[in-house]
């Protein structure tokens, strides 16, 4: 499968070079460029990268559904590092140790899912890849909507390997897709339960009702002159 997708690498590069070529020749017309030999290479390049493009169809065609699922499973990835980034950025934020250990817990098995997915990726001869977007922190924010914008997020990576499952009925994806359904499904409880006790003004105390957002990204405390 590596060479499926170190092809697919260079359909893609070829696609870009062809779209490159165009815009060279569009130029060389509109600027009335005099270089006949140039003119002439540009014509042979442009029919070498097309009959290498027409002699990897059938290549990319036999494995458009490998390249089907490690796309669905990146997507995964992303939502997974994504989580993993907010759950890191919330330990900085919240100072309730109860709740710290709560969210280390989800810390931990959030990054093993990262993991899962990123090798069953290379496994399929993809190669991992994701990035991650910090949102413009909020000035104040309740613990209670915290952990409800968070079970949004686990919510949504539940309904996406729920939709998996329906897509990719071969047993090993069946198998990696359902466990990582079902984890996310509790984590949902996990997080019900926790919305629920620190919904209560009773349980939560005043300096904790409002927390300091603070970006996992931003640097340690004392050396971040740009908020300090």
């Amino acid at each position: 499968m590596h060479f499926s997708f170190a092809v697919k690498t260079l359909d893609t590069r070829i696609k870009r070079a062809l779209a490159a070529l165009d815009t060279c020749q569009q130029l060389y017309q509109e600027e009335s460029i005099a270089e006949p030999k140039l003119l002439q290479t540009f014509g042979q390049t442009r029919g070498t990268l097309e009959s290498l493009a027409h002699s990897l169809r059938d290549i990319l065609a036999s494995n458009e559904r490998m390249f089907d699922i490690v796309g669905f499973l990146t997507e995964a990835l992303q939502m997974e590092h994504a989580m993993v980034g907010k759950l890191q950025g919330h330990l900085l934020a919240i100072k309730d140790q109860e709740l710290r250990d709560h969210l280390h817990e989800l810390l931990v098995e959030e990054k093993k899912h990262e993991e899962a997915l990123a090798g069953k990726i290379r496994s399929l001869g993809g190669e991992p890849q994701v990035t991650y977007e910090a949102a413009p922190p909020p000035k104040d924010i309740s613990i209670v909507d915290l952990m409800k914008q968070y079970r949004c997020e686990v919510q949504r990576a539940h309904l996406h390997y729920e939709q998996g499952l329906s897509r990719f009925k071969e047993p090993e994806f069946q198998w990696i897709l359902g466990q990582l359904s079902i984890q996310e499904q509790e984590h949902a409880a996990r997080l019900d339960k926790i919305i629920e006790k620190y919904s209560s003004a009773d349980v939560l105390p005043p300096d904790l009702r409002n927390i300091k957002w603070v970006d996992p990204y931003m640097g340690p405390p004392g050396d971040r002159p740009w908020i300090e």
